[in-house]
């Protein structure tokens, strides 16, 4: 379904743009417009600005996190290492966090 934003949501969206890329700019415009349950988003800067204007937030890391929980998937470290090799960034500290919080090694 595509939706058009309203012209106050455009207008917030041009205003973003100017400090995001343009897409994180209308995914954050458009979450609250829709007052959305949360904004999937990844990079740090974007989820900074969505947090201060009260956009809750998510990452792959606990989209992840909560498909193991829910038995969508039964391991989540070969799903990172996955992302890894396909040139999806993530830090170590971050792969640390996610094997721990997954009860995973991180071979």
């Amino acid at each position: 379904m595509m939706r058009q934003l309203s012209s106050i949501m455009a207008e917030q969206m041009s205003e973003l743009a100017l400090i995001l890329d343009p897409g994180e700019a209308e995914a954050i415009a458009l979450a609250e417009e829709v007052s959305c349950r949360f904004l999937l988003i990844d990079e740090r800067k974007g989820r900074a600005v969505a947090k201060r204007r009260g956009v809750p937030v998510a990452g792959l890391a606990g989209v992840l996190l909560a498909a193991k929980k829910n038995g969508i998937i039964d391991e989540v470290m070969p799903v990172v290492k996955c992302l890894g090799e396909i040139g999806y960034r993530m830090s170590q500290s971050l792969i640390t966090e996610i094997a721990r919080l997954a009860g995973e090694s991180r071979s």
